[in-house]
């Protein structure tokens, strides 16, 4: 993970302020990031006091001391730059570290209550909830999330759903129902590795067998080889699940991966097993 150190707001409207870095926290860890927010973590209750100049001026310097480590500065600058901000932007620019500006846009209002609704999950979407929403958009039984001005099914990103028609994202939430229904069809990025490799890897070795017996290779592998029957029902639950991923989900399995999920069809169908 990417190591970074978030800017945003503190002083003025702090609850206002406090509730934007949190979110602006979630965003960046969202993106595969690990933030640091040194001004909402050292003004917590009992550790520094922002309105004592000089704690104030402990807290800046311990937070700027994370620019040994950090990869970036990420300025989230919906609500402005502060002069606390610029300092951190300029510590930023003199020790050599690359500064970014995001703005959440549609992802931040300043009513920050509509959070609080339990029924809906706003944005930013982990990638596993956003392809949970694209799985509920290709399911036929149910009318899809629509673009409310040319009426086009939307898309889901992980920064909200996206018209095709408008190129623009155009809503930042979706029923957490919706999300519920599919997440758990959707494996993880590992899952699926895990699932083309063990893939590969029985077709070559179902390949291996053909022209021997399995005598011989019992005699060479002894207890761990497996027996044809249950090398083959694996291969066969593997190729299901995997059509399974494709057609609810809409996971491809990738153009380098398609000739070992062809190969593994047609070993299973050459054994009547499909």
């Amino acid at each position: 993970m990417r190591l970074v150190i978030i800017e945003s707001p503190y002083s003025g409207d702090v609850e206002k302020n406090i509730a934007y870095t949190r979110r602006a926290i979630r965003d960046s860890l969202m993106r595969g990031e690990s933030p640091i927010a040194s001004h909402l973590l050292y003004t917590q209750p009992g550790i520094l006091r922002d309105d004592m100049p000089e704690e104030r001026e402990q807290g800046i310097n311990a937070g700027l001391a994370w620019l040994r480590a950090a990869e970036a500065t990420v300025v989230y600058s919906d609500l402005g730059i502060t002069v606390g901000m610029e300092q951190g932007i300029a510590a930023a620019e003199a020790a050599g570290v690359p500064v970014e500006f995001r703005s959440m846009g549609v992802r931040f209002q300043e009513d920050e209550d509509r959070y609080a609704d339990p029924a809906k999950v706003y944005t930013p979407w982990s990638e596993k909830q956003a392809l949970a929403l694209k799985a509920r958009q290709q399911d036929d039984s149910l009318h899809p999330y629509t673009c409310p001005s040319c009426h086009v099914p939307l898309v889901p990103r992980i920064d909200g759903w996206f018209c095709p028609e408008g190129q623009d994202i155009v809503q930042d939430w979706a029923y957490q129902a919706d999300v519920d229904r599919y997440i758990e069809d959707i494996p993880s990025g590992a899952a699926l590795q895990q699932a083309l490799s063990a893939l590969s890897s029985l077709v070559k070795f179902c390949d291996r067998l053909e022209g021997e017996s399995l005598a011989d290779n019992v005699e060479r592998c002894k207890d761990n080889l497996p027996s044809r029957t249950v090398l083959l029902q694996v291969l066969s639950d593997l190729v299901v699940w995997c059509d399974s991923i494709e057609r609810r989900v809409g996971v491809r399995m990738g153009d380098a991966n398609t000739g070992a999920l062809a190969a593994a069809r047609d070993l299973l169908k050459a054994r009547g097993c499909s």
